[in-house]
């Protein structure tokens, strides 16, 4: 703050300012700032909660004259003071039935003006939610429904919080007690209680307890108990008013009733009254005082004499008017029963069949049967079963063999007899009717049998080449119901008939003249003209559907283009020349050549035969050398074709032939070399070197050779790391 003056000397000193009054603790000081002005400046703190404000006499001066002026100051409030809680615990006591409502208010100031003093107030701490307070005022009230049975006490902490810090807070503690009302009904711990009574139990016998409970406290859960109606159910039991003890108040008897249903109700002494009620459910239980009873003294039953073991017969059935155990009844066969052929399961009552029965040995059976219960000591009643055993179709037919055989042409006519089979029944009347049929074996249907005399027939054409045995079953059937059956086998050869004629193996074959003189093959042959006569040109392949002897041997010959008997076939069916040929004057011949079977019924085929007349070789075949080089790992080379030699011949029908010329130091136990097409194998074993072989070719005139070496070098685990 600055103060001035004004001075009329011209000359005037220097002026200087002092507080004179109204500081007496030196909050304040003015300093000189100018000739004849200063500053106000605050020396040390200032409290406005202390002193508010502030009048101050300040004194200037130049030395001789003097001047006051009076300054009111006041101090602004500054946020620095918390709240105070005025309580450090509050204590009250409600009704848990108490509204919503006022329930105190909580106390605190703050010593800076309103502004800076303004407060918040919240609560915490276990059930807060039951309770709201007024967070400007502090006013705490009931917020919800209070249980003193769930919380009947609450310890609250009510915060008063700065508006302006909030770290700055006070706190006091709220203890809220609730009182008791009755608001509780009494609880029945079992809503349903089950008592388990013997029927025999005696008039008196203290039967169980009433479980019941009250959150309320004092008078409001003092019970009282009793039966809810008293019919004459109820008369059954007899309930203590004070301490809920059920007692047994009349005799039982399971078999006139085995459970009764009682409702029980429990009333507090509160104001005003409340109760609740349960059901009490008495279960009598049964005590052994009823002998088995069963539904009929006399059973009757009929069984088959085929009866399977184990088969059901009937079911005896027998009941107690006990319960439980006493009423688990047990059968057994206790006469009548001296060849164990029937049994009884215990627990069921099913009598079944235990042994084979024969109507021929014993045609009806009287059995007693005891039924027995579970008791202690136990009870017992008696049955008796008359079981009449019957006459059945129990024997199955029998055929006379177990396979029977036939053998017959294939083309047999249809309806022609085989055999007849029969089969035996040692049954009587229907069940003893024997009808047969074929049942597996004839897919196509090809047989048919009579059903009752069981000749067996043929039902359509048959053919061996399709099938030429048949293994039929044939089944015997009796009258019976259910009917019995049996069956046999019947094994059916067909014989051949010459139904096929023989076949070649090609619709067409040709032949030329050109052969090789250093071989006397028989396929393809080609002869040379100047060849001699019987000079092989090819063989016959023939096949015939049919067997022996409607098939071979066959018989052959030339049909057509054989005017001159130029050429032969061998009964071997080999085509052979018949004369010398010049193909100056004819360079072809077209044969018909045809082959008959062996069959009584003859039956043939036919093919044509091509034959060309060339002149002999006129060129000798040219060879090519090789070189071949082979790597063997460790010596051990195992046999391979390493190579072809290859050859031409300017002649188009030479056949050529290769070979290795013999007398080469043992080479051919390494080398081998295919004589059609010059393929070069070594052999396994071989071993290292350089091999040279002289091998030929000829065309049946000319041989030419040519030099074939084979180089063998070995491969060592060295080598191949490297």
């Amino acid at each position: 703050m600055s103060l001035t003056t004004d001075d009329a000397d011209l000359l005037s000193a220097p002026v200087h300012f002092y507080i004179t009054d109204g500081d007496p603790h030196a909050r304040f000081e003015i300093v000189t700032s100018g000739a004849n002005s200063g500053e106000l400046f605050v020396l040390n703190a200032l409290d406005r909660e202390t002193v508010p404000s502030y009048d101050l006499t300040v004194t200037a001066t130049d030395g001789s004259l003097v001047a006051t002026t009076r300054l009111h100051l006041d101090v602004l409030d500054a946020n620095d003071n918390p709240p105070v809680c005025e309580e450090e615990e509050y204590a009250v006591t409600l009704s848990e039935a108490a509204p919503p409502h006022h329930v105190l208010t909580v106390r605190a100031h703050d010593l800076d003006d309103s502004r800076n003093g303004r407060l918040r107030y919240y609560l915490t701490g276990g059930g807060a939610d039951d309770f709201a307070i007024d967070p400007a005022l502090g006013h705490v009230r009931v917020s919800g429904s209070l249980d003193r049975e769930a919380r009947p006490v609450y310890r609250l902490t009510a915060h008063v919080q700065d508006r302006g810090r909030a770290e700055w807070e006070c706190t006091s503690v709220l203890t809220v007690t609730l009182e008791d009302v009755n608001d509780c009904a009494p609880s029945f711990v079992l809503p349903v209680l089950s008592l388990t009574v013997p029927e025999d139990t005696a008039v008196g016998t203290i039967l169980g307890r009433l479980d019941v409970r009250d959150d309320d406290l004092g008078l409001s859960a003092e019970l009282e108990y009793s039966l809810v109606e008293e019919d004459d159910d109820d008369a059954r039991l007899l309930l203590d008013p004070r301490t809920g003890v059920l007692t047994l108040g009349r005799p039982l008897d399971r078999e006139q009733q085995a459970m009764f249903n009682i409702s029980v109700r429990a009333t507090d002494g509160g104001t005003p009254q409340l109760s609740s009620t349960a059901t009490v459910i008495l279960l009598v239980q049964d005590v052994n005082d009823n002998a088995p009873e069963f539904t009929k003294t006399l059973y009757h039953a009929t069984a088959l004499e085929n009866t399977t073991v184990g088969t059901e017969v009937l079911k005896l059935l027998a009941t107690s008017r006990d319960s439980g155990v006493n009423a688990e009844i047990s059968y057994s066969i206790i006469g009548g029963n001296e060849h164990n052929m029937f049994q009884i399961n215990p627990k069921t009552g099913i009598v079944s069949v235990m042994s084979e029965l024969d109507f021929e040995r014993a045609g009806e059976y009287m059995v007693t049967v005891e039924a027995r219960d579970g008791g202690i000591p136990p009870l017992s009643n008696h049955a008796t079963v008359n079981v009449t055993v019957l006459d059945c179709n129990d024997n199955a037919p029998v055929f006379g063999q177990e396979v029977y055989s036939a053998v017959i042409r294939e083309d047999v006519a249809t309806g022609e007899r085989l055999l007849q089979v029969h089969a035996a029944d040692l049954d009587s009347g229907a069940n003893a009717r024997v009808r047969y049929a074929v049942t597996g074996g004839d897919q196509h249907s090809q047989f048919a049998m009579d059903t009752d005399s069981g000749y067996l027939y043929v039902a359509t054409q048959l053919d061996r080449e399709m099938v030429s045995s048949y293994s039929l079953e044939v089944t015997a059937t009796d009258g019976g119901d259910p009917s019995l059956s049996s069956s046999a086998q019947i094994n059916v050869h067909v014989s051949d008939a010459n139904d096929n004629p023989p076949v070649f193996s090609e619709t067409e074959y040709s032949a030329v003249v050109q052969a090789d003189i250093l071989s006397e093959e028989l396929l393809p042959f080609s002869p040379q003209e100047d060849k001699p006569p019987g000079h092989p040109l090819l063989l016959f392949s023939v096949t015939d559907a049919d067997e022996d002897p409607n098939a071979g041997p066959f018989t052959f010959e030339v049909a057509e283009g054989n005017g001159g008997n130029w050429f032969v076939i061998t009964a071997g069916g080999q085509l052979r020349t018949a004369a010398k040929f010049d193909h100056r004057l004819r360079n072809s011949y077209k044969l018909l050549v045809r082959v008959y079977d062996n069959g009584d019924d003859v039956r043939f085929s036919e093919t044509w035969v091509d034959v060309k007349i060339i002149e002999e070789p006129q060129y000798p075949p040219v060879l090519i050398p090789l070189h071949v080089s082979i790597q063997s790992y460790q010596d051990s080379f195992p046999g391979a074709v390493v190579g072809r030699v290859h050859a031409s011949d300017q002649d188009p029908y030479d056949r050529l032939q290769f070979g290795l010329v013999a007398g080469q130091a043992g080479l051919e136990r390494l080398f081998e070399l295919d004589p059609d097409d010059g393929s070069l194998v070594t052999l396994a074993g071989i071993d290292a070197g350089l091999y040279r072989l002289n091998v030929s070719v000829t065309d049946g005139k000319f041989t030419s050779h040519t030099a074939v070496t084979v180089d063998v070098s070995e491969i060592t685990d060295q080598m191949r790391s490297c």
